[in-house]
């Protein structure tokens, strides 16, 4: 059994704000009658519930009203993806200054910083209110830096956004840094958490694991599960019903890091027999003829499972560079590592680069683009869903390119025409792995917030604060930058 340790973060002591809303000359008078003071706020406080006990002013790290989604809506095929189960539980990203409040230091000497990409979101408790679930990494001992050569610890805590308790449970992971995902992978109703590690992205000489399954409970324990099929070096992560079945299905690709097996060098597809059993199969059905093209096998950075071309199977959108990147030594790699590729599903629930899409970019920036993340929405209304992606030139600033869907399965770069201000070069905030399509202003078109976002709010010498609601406005089908604190 894991060991736990219990932390209370906040304890509310606002009066019942119904009451006081409703009636704040009473209240006034009441509370002055010193003999009954105090008779008066205990029973106050036990008819009251938990969202009336609320902090009554709300800031970026609280909110009174229980978690009403303002996701998109998807055919039903694609909401049995991962992407859009973490989009439907999310409300916002977490806040250097909140992700600096929640480091945590055991026995006063071992150190584990919040990372604000290493989270999930979801009403675990069924309490209507979100909970987080979180790794954080071993990043000194007593001092010495340690940078994840040690194990980590999860950080589990209830009601996130209104600072709830947090539970501690240690694991043998030394980093996550891959990908999570929520979706139900047993069929019993619940979420499940699946976690796509990198647990070597400090040193080659530790293991490669496989994908890791989180069980949390209604009282947020936490239960881990290690599956012990193929270990890769995740970036990345994707879950949903590749094959149609009614189950959930997990892939597995490798990033391409060093000190790998010819096991390792080509996707995988777990699948699911409908209990949370999986069967390890080659992903693509033509592996043996790229293994003769490709002594390294193909890496990527990014592989989202959505359906674009409506035909009721799940496509892979993946890639590794673009814009600028030219890889050397092999003309055939430019096409699995210098382009944005879709994968098209069909009934077989694998997939052949026979039946692939190059979505070409129109490289405004004239850089070279590590690609990091995807999002998928019809912006434009016109019944297509359109392809968003989130990538870097630096590791420190984000840009943003716009695919608009053709219908007759072709992409357009329109990043300049429908995006006003698309790349920042870490000043105003750092990269991020995904986007989510939300309605964040409640105007009834979708907006994309940041999801994801890997920012330790250091430059080397001080801490610094980027924005607390960076989000890219729907405007008429065309996104407009707020920039906000």
């Amino acid at each position: 059994m894991k060991k736990v340790i219990t932390k209370s973060i906040n304890l509310y002591s606002n009066v019942c704000k119904v009451f006081i809303k409703s009636n704040p000359i009473i209240f006034k008078k009441i509370i002055s009658m010193k003999f009954i003071k105090i008779i008066f706020i205990v029973i106050l406080f036990a008819s009251c519930d938990k969202e009336s006990l609320a902090p009554t002013d709300t800031d970026n790290s609280s909110t009174n009203s229980r978690f009403v989604s303002k996701s998109e809506r998807y055919s039903s095929i694609n909401e049995t993806t991962g992407y859009f189960n973490n989009q439907n539980n999310f409300y916002k990203y977490t806040t250097d200054s909140i992700a600096r409040s929640l480091s945590y230091e055991k026995d006063q000497c071992s150190s584990y910083p919040f990372s604000t990409s290493d989270q999930i979101t979801y009403d675990f408790n069924n309490d209507g209110y979100l909970d987080s679930v979180g790794f954080q990494y071993h990043s000194a001992q007593c001092g010495i830096p340690s940078f994840g050569y040690q194990t980590g610890i999860f950080a589990v805590q209830s009601d996130f956004f209104n600072g709830g308790d947090i539970k501690y449970y240690e694991t043998n992971l030394r980093w996550v840094a891959g990908d999570w995902e929520l979706n139900d992978i047993n069929g019993d109703g619940d979420f499940e958490i699946i976690v796509y590690n990198f647990n070597r992205h400090e040193g080659s000489m530790f293991q490669s694991k496989d994908v890791t399954i989180l069980d949390i409970d209604s009282n947020l324990n936490l239960m881990e599960r290690q599956l012990n099929f193929t270990g890769y070096d995740f970036h990345n992560g994707s879950t949903g019903d590749v094959d149609n079945d009614g189950d959930i299905d997990l892939i597995k690709w490798k990033i391409g890091a060093t000190n790998q097996s010819p096991n390792q060098n080509f996707p995988k597809i777990l699948i699911n027999d409908g209990s949370g059993n999986f069967t390890e199969e080659n992903l693509l059905e033509n592996q043996s003829e790229l293994e003769s093209r490709f002594n390294w096998g193909w890496g990527v950075t990014v592989y989202n499972l959505f359906d674009f071309n409506k035909d009721g199977y799940l496509d892979i959108v993946t890639g590794y560079n673009f814009g600028n990147f030219e890889p050397t030594g092999n003309e055939d790699l430019s096409d699995y590592y210098g382009e944005i590729v879709i994968l098209w599903g069909s009934d077989s629930g694998k997939f052949n680069t026979k039946n692939m899409t190059i979505v070409s970019d129109s490289n405004y920036l004239n850089v070279n683009q590590i690609f990091l993340g995807s999002s998928f929405t019809d912006y434009d209304n016109d019944g297509d869903i359109d392809l968003i992606t989130t990538s870097t030139d630096n590791y420190r600033g984000f840009i943003v390119n716009i695919f608009q869907n053709n219908g007759d399965l072709t992409f357009t770069d329109v990043t300049e025409r429908d995006c006003n201000t698309c790349y920042d070069n870490g000043e105003n905030f750092s990269h991020f792995y995904r986007f989510y399509s939300i309605d964040i202003d409640s105007d009834g078109d979708y907006d994309l917030v940041p999801g994801d976002v890997n920012s330790w709010a250091w430059d080397g010498s001080n801490y610094i604060e980027f924005l607390d609601n960076l989000h890219w406005e729907n405007v008429g089908g065309r996104f407009e930058i707020r920039k906000e604190n």
